[in-house]
């Protein structure tokens, strides 16, 4: 596949993800929630995790148990890592499984696994074949274009989304703030 259809694939499932979790959390807490670091329509968890699981794990698309369990322990470990390494960088919790049971530092937990698992099933043997089908049949610069343009936004919204959050941890930390990231985060004229 080319790079372009591939990232293509990314922003879907990016914007996939944004879809699913922003309403499930709307839905919990009774009001509109975007869900995400980034402002814009998009969660890169369930973009690279998407691509992971089917690039690892579509030749076991026929051994639905193993799929599951590969595609679990994938999706739980690319969680963990993430939200460990958001909380480090940005003193900021994304998610908090404190109240489940079964959960490991409120990280993940048992029926996240699960659902990962579920989610993993569902991709590799229904969503991405549809997808890469329909991805398929789009023309080369129709591809290249939209892909262009979202890859464009989606770096001023991480710009920008870095701006917000970067700045304000940088300047409470004790050691004065790097010089480059001080540069490379001024002010958006948005």
């Amino acid at each position: 596949m080319k790079p372009a259809s591939v990232l293509f694939l990314f922003f879907l499932y990016s914007f996939a993800g944004w879809i699913w979790e922003s309403c499930y959390v709307s839905l919990h807490t009774r009001r509109w929630t975007n869900r995400g670091f980034l402002r814009g329509p998009f969660l890169p968890i369930y973009g690279f995790g998407a691509l992971l699981i089917t690039a690892l794990f579509t030749p076991f698309a026929t051994h639905p148990l193993l799929l599951f369990l590969a595609g679990m322990a994938s999706a739980t470990v690319l969680e963990y890592g993430t939200g460990v390494s958001l909380e480090r960088m940005f003193h900021q919790r994304y998610w908090d499984y404190s109240w489940f049971p079964f959960q490991l530092h409120g990280y993940i937990s048992l029926y996240s696994s699960l659902w990962w698992g579920f989610s993993s099933l569902l991709l590799v043997r229904f969503l991405h074949p549809l997808a890469t089908s329909w991805v398929w049949t789009l023309p080369a610069g129709t591809v290249i274009l939209f892909t262009s343009l979202l890859l464009v936004l989606e770096s001023i919204d991480l710009l920008h989304s870095l701006h917000r959050t970067l700045p304000a941890h940088l300047s409470t930390a004790d050691t004065p703030a790097d010089p480059f990231l001080s540069t490379c985060f001024r002010p958006l004229p948005f």
